[in-house]
């Protein structure tokens, strides 16, 4: 899946923003308080939840009067549309469709939906409204969308079998999460870990994943240690220590004799260990929304980093949506010929959000001279 576009109207510092064609790596750079953040986390509501809480609080200056809107196009592909016909037969405890009903729903199933969440913040201080997100497909609903799409005999055959249709909006529910990572600020590896592949690498999980990995010999496993090892060079190797109740891992460093715990890593060694998870783990078609990717890192470390985002960008595998304050992050974007875009973020008079796209490379430049001015 991939996100196109974005619209918010009065959530948080966002009065009125709109960004249109949004690309394999989006970075948004600008002081604090510009917004920036906000975007995140917009963008990690509607891909990684079926619902929000708006309070007071949410809305633009903390007025409430006016609805708040948050929204995003999403583009899917035939693998997205497959998958999620795959999860309706799951869930069903069915057998997936025949070949060619599956290409079928391929064909016949919209390739852009719209995720919105939209209500009017309850004035009074304290209080919440719990707003469901709305899944549509040119304003009409996925579900009837779907139904209008298919051919009759698809159709006929999608009623005594599947239902499709019917089930669909609940498959998307759980589809779209497990296609979205979300790194906020505040982010760390587990040390103790548990047998079991993770849904997704969230913090907590990318243990037991590489845990599992390791036990059953799994090919990603080798591509992990691979990339920790050109991210952080004194490491040579993922090891385990077996406790009585829990297995720990860590990394075998160069001159230590035992393991170096993700529990007594450095801020900068946990981010790159997460990182370096979801780099490996995530499917193809996943979204990652991330926080100042540079975070406690050496501006050598940052380039690695980002020479591997690049590599997935540029191969299609992952979309990117990055904030940061580093010139080391900017290094490298290329707008013209690349799937890269630069935003630049700053104030309104009015204290609201304002986002400029940086086409040409003279904006570029000055974009990351603007990170170096006092």
């Amino acid at each position: 899946m991939r996100v196109s576009s974005f619209d918010a109207e009065n959530f948080r510092m966002l009065k009125h923003l709109q960004l249109k064609d949004l690309r394999g790596l989006n970075v948004f750079i600008g002081p604090n308080a510009t917004g920036k953040s906000a975007v995140l986390e917009a963008l990690h509501h509607l891909l990684d939840s079926t619902q929000i809480g708006f309070t007071r609080e949410i809305a633009f200056r903390g007025s409430p009067g006016n609805t708040t809107h948050i929204a995003s196009d999403v583009v899917l592909t035939a693998d997205d549309i497959g998958g999620i016909v795959e999860d309706v037969a799951g869930v069903a405890g069915k057998p997936s469709p025949p070949e060619g009903i599956v290409k079928e729903y391929v064909s016949g199933f919209p390739d852009r939906i719209t995720l919105t969440y939209s209500g009017v913040p309850p004035r009074e201080a304290g209080t919440g409204l719990n707003v469901g997100r709305q899944v549509t497909v040119d304003s009409r609903g996925l579900s009837d969308a779907i139904q209008k799409s298919l051919r009759p005999a698809v159709r006929n055959w999608d009623t005594q079998n599947l239902n499709l249709s019917g089930n669909v909006g609940q498959s998307v529910n759980r589809y779209l999460p497990s296609r979205t990572l979300y790194l906020p600020v505040h982010r760390g590896v587990s040390a103790v870990v548990q047998v079991g592949r993770p849904g997704k690498p969230t913090p907590a999980e990318v243990g037991r994943w590489v845990h599992r990995a390791r036990v059953e010999k799994l090919a990603d496993f080798d591509d992990y240690e691979a990339l920790i090892s050109r991210l952080l060079a004194h490491v040579k190797g993922v090891v385990f220590r077996t406790g009585q109740n829990d297995l720990r891992w860590g990394f075998g460093e160069e001159g230590l004799p035992e393991m170096s715990s993700a529990d007594a890593w450095s801020s900068g060694t946990h981010h790159l260990g997460l990182f370096a998870g979801a780099f490996v783990f995530l499917p193809k078609g996943s979204v990652v929304i991330a926080e100042e990717p540079e975070l406690s890192l050496h501006p050598g470390a940052i380039r690695k980093m980002m020479k591997e985002i690049h590599a997935l960008t540029d191969r299609g595998s992952v979309q990117f949506f990055l904030t940061t304050h580093s010139p080391v992050v900017i290094e490298g974007l290329d707008p013209h010929s690349k799937d890269h875009t630069l935003w630049r973020f700053s104030r309104n008079p009015d204290g609201s959000a304002a986002a400029a796209r940086c086409d040409t490379e003279g904006q570029v430049e000055d974009a990351i001279n603007s990170l170096l001015r006092p």
